[in-house]
């Protein structure tokens, strides 16, 4: 199993976000009970408005219904809202959802894989308040 590497200081990033006013969602292909471990573990499960895992009852990535379940858990149109993931998975699911995608190159995937499916690839979420106008 590959070590996951914070690729900017997480706490902060979240706080960071939360502080813009923006809602944080999570939704995983991994079960629900080891996305808990891993928030927890980085310290940021408390930032977190929503978290689902494949096992929580609304599907699994690439289909958009657990991004669909979330957005209703939220309150918000997808339309309203930006998937952002490293995945062909994540991205298919997120144009499918009818929500703006962001893709990140900090998984396995490549830009050619990514770039047909997400509105923007960035090279990780260190760049995503600058391309959403949200610098402070």
């Amino acid at each position: 199993k590959v070590p996951q590497v914070q690729i900017v200081p997480l706490k902060e990033y979240f706080n960071t976000m939360r502080k813009l006013g923006l809602k944080l969602a999570i939704m995983t292909n991994d079960c629900y009970e080891v996305a808990i471990t891993q928030l927890n573990k980085a310290q940021v499960f408390d930032k977190l408005d929503c978290v689902i895992g494949f096992d929580s009852g609304y599907g699994k990535k690439p289909d958009p219904d657990p991004l669909l379940a979330i957005a209703k858990m939220l309150h918000l149109e997808p339309g309203q809202m930006v998937m952002v993931g490293d995945s062909l998975h994540d991205v298919v699911a997120g144009r499918a959802a009818g929500m703006k995608t962001i893709a990140l190159l900090t998984g396995l995937a490549t830009r050619e894989e990514l770039s047909s499916f997400a509105d923007v690839v960035l090279q990780d979420i260190s760049e995503i308040p600058n391309y959403l106008n949200l610098d402070q």
